[in-house]
């Protein structure tokens, strides 16, 4: 979404703002269709946007011929190329026939690049900030902190909640009342909720979260797999002692199940979740049983690592 936008902003900064748009997917591979967009140009003067997304799937061949094509200026036709890569050491990892490429080169000269990370844990509660200054609202604190923890570092999300949080603010002033109220449509903060009561050991609570929402498990298990799966990566790398950002409000905790879980009991998380996962995409079980299962299996051995123990 970030680099969407950004592409957008510099298409009505160039005057194609108006201009037809076409999205290709590089890991489709790119057809015929494609090639006639991006060189062949209407009696008419035809404008055209075109979007490549994840290009940097692209292979060595199909770059070498992009980069002799793009060295032929096409007025009216103006690509843009998504590298959708991980982020190492600040940086984002592209393949080395990429880095090379004479198209690129070009690039970096006209500062035509735009380079940004992923939205992480450390960015979110500022990206929350600017969206919700965009639309003129104040945030308080109290209702800042359940945000930042409860919403998924995602841009889409983000935008979505605090727009919706937009028509329920009195006076331009988000309260903590407001988050509880988004809650029911927006499913990353159901299931926060219920992350956080299956760590409590609450299975009650649990299936209350759930039981709100009336759902049967279809559309609640395989994200809260993601969403657990995350989870259980942080207190990994907690328990490992590495450096991994956490709220500070609940650092201490964490830390203190993950010890308490230890090796043994953080491999049973991941082992339920993708037993759970298993069984549905095998056919032996429905969704709502496997996330039956998977909750009970959860509380249990979260219980076993009582919360009261961890308040200090």
């Amino acid at each position: 979404m970030l680099a969407r936008e950004h592409a957008r902003s510099m298409l009505s900064a160039c005057g194609q703002g108006d201009a037809p748009l076409s999205i290709f997917w590089a890991d489709e591979g790119l057809d015929g269709g494609f090639w006639d967009a991006l060189t062949l140009q209407g009696l008419g003067g035809t404008r055209k946007n075109l979007f490549i997304r994840n290009a940097q799937l692209l292979s060595s061949e199909v770059w070498k011929k992009l980069s002799a094509v793009l060295g032929v200026p096409r007025p009216g036709i103006l690509p843009v190329f998504f590298l959708e890569s991980v982020w190492e050491k600040g940086q984002p990892k592209l393949p080395p026939h990429l880095t090379k490429l004479r198209c690129l080169e070009f690039a970096e000269k006209k500062r035509w690049i735009w380079r940004a990370p992923a939205l992480d844990a450390r960015g979110i509660r500022r990206f929350i900030q600017e969206r919700a200054s965009a639309l003129g609202l104040t945030i308080r604190p109290d209702a800042m902190e359940v945000l930042g923890e409860s919403l998924p570092p995602d841009a889409a999300s983000v935008s979505s909640a605090v727009e919706q949080l937009s028509l329920l603010a009195h006076d331009g002033v988000i309260e903590l009342e407001h988050t509880r109220n988004i809650a029911r449509y927006t499913p990353d903060l159901v299931l926060f909720d219920l992350i956080r009561h299956v760590q409590e050991g609450r299975a009650d609570k649990a299936w209350h979260a759930v039981l709100r929402e009336g759902d049967s498990g279809d559309g609640i298990l395989f994200p809260l797999l993601g969403l657990m799966a995350r989870e259980g990566r942080m207190l990994w790398q907690l328990q490992a002692g590495e450096s991994v950002y956490v709220p500070q409000h609940v650092a201490g905790m964490k830390r203190q199940l993950a010890a308490r879980l230890g090796s043994a009991g953080l491999a049973r998380i991941f082992a339920a979740l993708c037993e759970a996962e298993w069984s549905v995409k095998s056919g032996r079980l429905q969704p709502g049983q496997s996330l039956e299962r998977l909750i009970a299996e959860l509380t249990l051995l979260f219980a076993s690592t009582p919360m009261c123990d961890m308040a200090g």
